[in-house]
């Protein structure tokens, strides 16, 4: 995906009280009233069926403006997109575990394949006319009411890359559930060959007997269809709220006696799942789970 640089000057506002106690005057017309503040309504987001999940992270330069940017993105940023790009919310991410704890990541979130098709119809081209045309209104929004400039992040070292990750079965769930935290676990592992039949597996098997079982948790798998990892998979773990996943691993690595007893009917399936997979090499003989569990900021 293309990013987009937004910059905006900051605004502020001030008042002056002026009395006077020497003498009587006749009194000034009645100030008008304030404007309300306007009432900021929480975007939903439902994981899309198509993601572009982009490898560079970045943090704050300055850690005390974390409660401002991340106000900034809850207040402007996803409001923007729902008024302005529908079918698409770019998601600012914060990650609380994982190799990318305390970092933030952009995640670009499709409700469909073909909605990204519609926007971008082609992979890494120079110009994308029907995307351009839904971004300058949110772009000008931006331009007015953003603070933050590039100098006020710093990126990641990783040369910028993306993958679009389309999700596996997608034609056979009908509605995907709200999300408040997204654990994305990088799959890289799969045996040669499986590919066909793990995906079947997946839609036959694995989402029929699992999706909407555990309150407020979901197992998807997705599959790259552009960018770096073509044809690569990941994991997403779909978790209503961070406070669902703590409830359920109240430390990494650490289930919950809520969670063992939830999961329990699947351990045989989960099994089934993991043959597909030839474990990490470590030198503890254990298997590697690269994943970061990324908060939606909204």
């Amino acid at each position: 995906m293309k990013s987009t640089i937004i910059k905006a000057c900051s605004l502020t506002f001030a008042g002056l009280l002026i009395g006077c106690a020497a003498r009587q005057v006749a009194a000034p017309p009645a100030a008008p009233a304030p404007e309300p503040a306007a009432v900021v309504t929480p975007v939903e987001v439902r994981l899309g069926k198509l993601i572009a999940v982009n490898q560079n992270t970045f943090t704050l330069k300055n850690e005390a403006d974390t409660e401002r940017y991340e106000k900034a993105v809850v207040d402007i940023v996803n409001p923007a997109y729902a008024r302005h790009v529908p079918g698409l919310q770019i998601l600012v991410c914060k990650g609380d575990r994982g190799v990318n704890a305390g970092r933030y990541v952009q995640l670009w979130n499709f409700d469909t394949q073909a909605r990204r098709d519609y926007y971008f119809p082609v992979p890494d081209a120079n110009e994308y006319p029907v995307a351009a045309a839904a971004f300058e209104p949110l772009n000008a929004e931006f331009e007015e009411k953003w603070e933050f400039t590039s100098a006020d992040f710093v990126e990641s070292d990783t040369v910028r890359t993306y993958t679009d990750y389309v999700l596996v079965g997608g034609d056979q769930i009908a509605e995907m559930p709200l999300v408040g935290l997204l654990g994305i676990h990088e799959s890289t592992n799969l045996k040669a060959g499986m590919e066909e039949a793990f995906e079947t597996f997946i839609t036959d098997k694995w989402y029929p007997a699992t999706l909407g079982q555990i309150p407020g948790f979901d197992w998807f798998v997705y599959k790259g269809d552009r960018g770096a990892n073509i044809g690569g998979y990941i994991s997403v773990a779909a978790l209503d709220s961070p406070s669902r996943r703590d409830a359920y691993w109240p430390e990494p690595g650490t289930a919950s006696e809520a969670w063992t007893e939830a999961w329990r009917p699947f351990e045989e399936l989960a099994n089934e799942f993991n043959t597909y997979f030839d474990p990490a090499d470590t030198t503890a003989g254990e298997p590697v789970d690269v994943y970061t569990d990324w908060v939606i900021i909204k």
